[in-house]
Protein backbone atom coordinates (compact mmCIF):
# COMPACT_ATOMS: atom_id res chain seq x y z
CA UNK A 1 0.00 0.00 0.00
CA UNK A 2 1.36 3.17 -1.15
CA UNK A 3 1.34 6.35 1.04
CA UNK A 4 -1.64 8.15 -0.59
CA UNK A 5 -3.91 4.71 -0.45
CA UNK A 6 -6.86 5.21 1.41
CA UNK A 7 -8.93 2.61 3.39
CA UNK A 8 -12.17 3.49 4.07
CA UNK A 9 -12.10 3.02 7.93
CA UNK A 10 -15.52 0.85 8.56
CA UNK A 11 -13.49 -1.63 6.21
CA UNK A 12 -11.19 -1.66 9.24
CA UNK A 13 -13.43 -1.87 11.92
CA UNK A 14 -15.87 -4.00 10.60
CA UNK A 15 -14.16 -7.32 11.52
CA UNK A 16 -13.38 -6.53 14.98
CA UNK A 17 -17.27 -5.63 14.98
CA UNK A 18 -17.94 -8.59 13.39
CA UNK A 19 -15.68 -10.39 16.36
CA UNK A 20 -17.72 -8.44 18.98
CA UNK A 21 -21.15 -10.14 17.21
CA UNK A 22 -19.60 -13.70 17.07
CA UNK A 23 -18.47 -13.88 20.90
CA UNK A 24 -21.79 -11.56 22.14
CA UNK A 25 -23.69 -14.86 21.63
CA UNK A 26 -26.43 -13.12 19.29
CA UNK A 27 -25.89 -15.94 16.47
CA UNK A 28 -25.61 -19.41 18.04
CA UNK A 29 -28.65 -20.20 17.68
CA UNK A 30 -28.12 -19.84 13.58
CA UNK A 31 -24.99 -21.79 12.11
CA UNK A 32 -25.50 -20.42 8.97
CA UNK A 33 -25.42 -16.79 9.82
CA UNK A 34 -22.64 -17.77 12.56
CA UNK A 35 -20.63 -19.15 9.89
CA UNK A 36 -21.51 -16.04 7.12
CA UNK A 37 -19.41 -13.86 9.60
CA UNK A 38 -16.70 -16.02 10.44
CA UNK A 39 -15.72 -15.63 6.44
CA UNK A 40 -16.52 -12.08 5.97
CA UNK A 41 -13.86 -11.83 9.25
CA UNK A 42 -11.56 -13.96 7.97
CA UNK A 43 -11.85 -13.46 3.63
CA UNK A 44 -13.78 -9.97 3.60
CA UNK A 45 -17.62 -9.56 2.66
CA UNK A 46 -16.28 -9.52 -1.21
CA UNK A 47 -15.66 -13.34 -0.72
CA UNK A 48 -19.67 -14.14 -0.29
CA UNK A 49 -21.46 -15.72 -2.88
CA UNK A 50 -25.37 -15.86 -3.73
CA UNK A 51 -27.21 -16.88 -0.82
CA UNK A 52 -24.15 -15.69 1.64
CA UNK A 53 -24.37 -12.00 0.35
CA UNK A 54 -28.27 -12.16 0.56
CA UNK A 55 -28.30 -13.32 4.54
CA UNK A 56 -25.71 -11.29 5.19
CA UNK A 57 -27.04 -7.75 3.26
CA UNK A 58 -30.53 -8.58 4.39
CA UNK A 59 -30.02 -10.27 7.63
CA UNK A 60 -26.94 -9.73 9.70
CA UNK A 61 -26.17 -6.08 8.39
CA UNK A 62 -29.49 -3.85 8.66
CA UNK A 63 -29.80 -5.65 12.49
CA UNK A 64 -26.08 -5.93 14.05
CA UNK A 65 -24.26 -3.50 11.82
CA UNK A 66 -25.76 -0.38 10.26
CA UNK A 67 -27.96 0.14 12.66
CA UNK A 68 -29.96 3.45 13.57
CA UNK A 69 -30.43 5.02 17.08
CA UNK A 70 -33.67 3.89 18.58
CA UNK A 71 -34.10 7.40 19.44
CA UNK A 72 -32.74 10.02 17.10
CA UNK A 73 -32.39 7.91 14.12
CA UNK A 74 -28.98 8.58 13.72
CA UNK A 75 -27.05 5.93 11.78
CA UNK A 76 -24.46 4.59 14.27
CA UNK A 77 -20.31 4.58 13.84
CA UNK A 78 -19.26 0.94 14.13
CA UNK A 79 -17.83 1.91 17.78
CA UNK A 80 -21.04 2.51 18.89
CA UNK A 81 -23.04 -0.71 17.36
CA UNK A 82 -21.76 -3.27 19.75
CA UNK A 83 -23.00 -1.53 22.77
CA UNK A 84 -26.75 -0.56 21.05
CA UNK A 85 -27.16 -4.02 21.02
CA UNK A 86 -28.04 -4.35 24.75
CA UNK A 87 -28.86 -0.80 25.02
CA UNK A 88 -32.12 -0.79 23.07
CA UNK A 89 -30.41 0.42 20.35
CA UNK A 90 -29.58 3.44 21.44
CA UNK A 91 -26.30 5.60 20.14
CA UNK A 92 -24.32 7.01 22.68
CA UNK A 93 -26.02 10.71 22.57
CA UNK A 94 -29.15 9.27 23.57
CA UNK A 95 -27.67 6.94 25.97
CA UNK A 96 -25.63 9.55 27.47
CA UNK A 97 -28.89 12.48 27.22
CA UNK A 98 -30.90 9.84 29.03
CA UNK A 99 -28.78 9.79 32.08
CA UNK A 100 -28.72 13.23 32.12
CA UNK A 101 -32.40 13.00 32.84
Amino acid sequence: MGWNDHLDETELELPSLLNELLNSGELDNDPMAKGIVQKVIQEGEASLKGRQVNVFSRFIRPKYIDRECSRCGTVMPYSEVAESWNNGGLCSWCVQVGTDD
